[in-house]
C-alpha cells in the first residue's frame, strides 16, 4: 500500500510529507518537476503550465511534459504495490494540459486519485477561470476537502484532521522571542488583526505580526508589525516554536481546522481565534483556546500553570492514524466497485 503525493511544490508540502514519510513508509512523494529543470526546458515548462497565459491561450504541445512527472525514484518504489493512491492538490489544475491524471491512471491501472483541497473553492476557481469542483469530480476518483462548507455544497468528503509532529523544528535563538505571533495575508481581516494586536499589547504582552499583502496608503504602523515580508514554511515555523500563541482568524464562509490550528494543536501553543468550529472539535482545550470576543479578558487563560496542559486529540488524529482512515476510504470503496 502506497500514498502518493503528487508534483509537490510549495516549501509547506515539501517539509509536511516529508516528515510524514519519515513516520510512515506508507507515504510517498516527488518535487514538482520545476524544481528539477533548467534553462530553457525550465522556461517552457513555465509557460506551458502558466494559469495566466493558458486563462488567454492554450498552448500546443503541453503534454510533452507528461513524461516528466513520475521520477525513476518513484517508479522503483512502485513497482509491486497492488494498492496505490495518487494524491493530488488543487495546483494539480495547473497541469491538466499535460494529462497528468489520466497518464497515472494508464501506468498504474489499479490505483485510485485523491484531489484534496487546501483552500475553498470560491477562492480557488477565479485563479484557473473554471469550476474546480466540477472538474475534480470529474477527473478524480475521491475529491476532498477540509471546509465542512464546501463538503455540503459540492458533495465532497470531508477530510479527517491530520497532526504532523513538529518536534524537528528548532529553538532557535536568532528569532525573536513573542507572546502572541500572526503570520498571514490581510484579506478583509487587516482591522481585525490591528485591534487583536493593540488588546494584546496593551494587557502587557509582546505580540508579534508578520501581515502582507497590505497596500500601502491601509498600513498601521505598530513595533511589532513587520507589513509585507514574506517567510518561507521552515521559517515560519521557527517564529510559532518561538512564540507561546498563535492568532488565527478565519476566512468569512470558512468551516474548517486550518493549517494555524494544527500547528498551534501540535506544538502546544494558545489559540486565539474566531472560528467557531474549535470549540465543537475533538480538539478543544479550554485552557488552551481563547476565542476573539473574550478579549481582553480572555488573555488571562494565558497562565503558566496553563502552558504546559496538552491539546485532546493529538494522538488520537496523528498522521498514522489519519493514512489509516484514507486507505479504509479509498481501498475499501475501491474494493467494493
Amino acid at each position: 500500500m502506497k500514498f502518493v503525493y503528487v508534483a509537490v511544490g510549495n516549501d509547506y508540502d515539501m517539509i509536511t510529507y516529508s516528515q510524514t514519510a519519515k513516520v510512515t513508509s506508507d507515504v510517498a512523494y516527488w518535487p514538482d518537476p520545476y524544481h528539477s529543470l533548467r534553462g530553457l526546458r525550465k522556461a517552457l515548462f513555465t509557460a506551458h503550465n502558466s494559469s495566466r497565459i493558458n486563462s488567454v491561450i492554450r498552448l500546443p504541445f503541453r503534454g510533452v511534459w507528461s513524461g516528466v512527472f513520475l521520477p525513476e525514484r518513484i517508479k522503483k518504489e512502485l513497482d509491486g504495490e497492488d494498492r496505490i493512491c495518487f494524491i493530488f492538490n488543487e495546483f494539480v489544475f495547473q497541469y491538466l494540459g499535460n494529462g497528468i491524471p489520466g497518464v497515472l491512471k494508464k501506468r498504474f491501472p489499479g490505483s485510485v486519485s485523491v484531489c484534496l483541497f487546501d483552500d475553498r473553492v470560491e477562492k480557488i476557481s477565479p485563479v484557473f477561470g473554471f469550476d474546480v469542483a466540477k472538474k475534480a469530480a470529474e477527473l478524480f476518483d475521491f475529491v476532498l476537502t477540509y471546509d465542512g462548507r464546501d463538503a455540503r455544497d459540492y458533495g465532497m468528503i470531508y477530510s479527517r484532521p491530520s497532526l504532523i509532529d513538529y518536534s524537528f523544528v528548532p529553538d532557535d535563538p536568532s528569532v525573536p522571542a513573542s507572546d502572541v505571533f500572526y503570520v498571514g495575508r490581510a484579506k478583509d481581516r487587516l482591522d481585525t488583526l490591528i485591534e487583536v494586536y493593540d488588546k494584546c499589547s496593551e494587557a502587557g504582552l509582546a505580540p508579534l505580526f508578520y501581515i502582507i499583502e497590505v497596500p500601502e496608503e491601509r498600513i498601521v504602523p505598530r513595533p511589532g508589525i513587520v507589513y509585507n515580508r514574506r517567510l518561507s514554511y521552515g521559517q515560519l515555523l521557527r517564529f510559532v516554536k518561538r512564540s507561546r500563541a498563535v492568532v488565527n482568524i478565519t476566512q468569512k464562509g470558512a468551516e474548517g481546522i486550518t493549517l494555524r490550528d494544527y500547528e498551534a494543536f501540535s506544538m502546544n501553543k494558545y489559540l486565539i481565534t474566531n472560528n467557531p468550529i474549535i470549540t465543537g472539535s475533538p480538539f478543544y482545550t479550554p485552557e488552551k483556546v481563547i476565542l476573539l470576543d473574550s478579549l481582553p479578558g480572555g488573555l488571562a487563560t494565558m497562565r503558566p500553570e496553563n502552558d504546559s496542559i496538552p491539546w485532546n486529540g493529538t494522538e488520537e488524529y496523528s498522521a498514522v492514524r489519519y493514512y489509516e482512515w484514507l486507505a479504509g476510504l479509498v481501498f475499501r470503496t475501491s474494493d467494493e466497485g
